[in-house]
This record gives structure tokens, C-alpha cells and sequence, in this order.
């Protein structure tokens, strides 16, 4: 499965709120991504972002933080994952 099939997965997985099989799935495009030259900063971003979503859907409030901060390292305008980091925070 190429890069863009498994994040169209992850996302779904995402939206029906499928939160290990989003946690499980972002953390594997991540992986694919990292090895991929071309992959943009806002894209592994965006990935780091949902993949905090997912930690705070499974009450993973440690984990949803280093997320939304790793996002925030890599695209600062992604005001979104500031958000998440404070539904996280919120939960601990």
C-alpha cells in the first residue's frame, strides 16, 4: 500500500472515530512518510496532529501532547494541534 492509500485509511479510520485502528495507522504513515525525501513538513504536520487526535480519543493524554508539540515543531501554523494539546492537558 503506497503512502497516500494509508493515510486516506487513517483518516477514515479517524472521522468514524476507530481510535486504535487511527492511532495504529498514523503511526504506520509516519513511518513511511519519514522514509519518503520529498515529504513536506506540513504533511508530517498534519500527521503528528492526527495522530494526537487519536491519543486523545484513547485517553492517551501524555502521548496526544508529544503529538500536537511534535506538529507544532514542524508546521507553527497549525493552530489546530495547540487545541489538542489542550483537550490533552485537560485530561491529565
Amino acid at each position: 500500500m503506497d503512502s497516500s492509500a494509508l493515510i486516506r485509511q487513517a483518516q477514515a479510520a479517524l472521522d468514524r472515530s476507530d481510535w486504535p485502528a487511527a492511532k495504529s495507522l498514523f503511526e504506520a504513515a509516519l513511518v513511511r512518510v519519514a522514509a519518503t525525501p520529498d515529504a513536506t513538513p506540513v504533511l508530517k504536520a498534519t500527521l503528528h496532529h492526527n495522530l494526537g487526535l487519536a491519543h486523545v480519543g484513547l485517553g492517551e493524554f501524555t502521548q496526544a501532547v508529544a503529538a500536537a508539540r511534535q506538529a507544532l515543531r514542524l508546521h507553527a501554523q497549525l493552530w489546530q494541534s495547540a487545541l489538542v494539546m489542550g483537550r490533552a492537558f485537560k485530561g491529565l
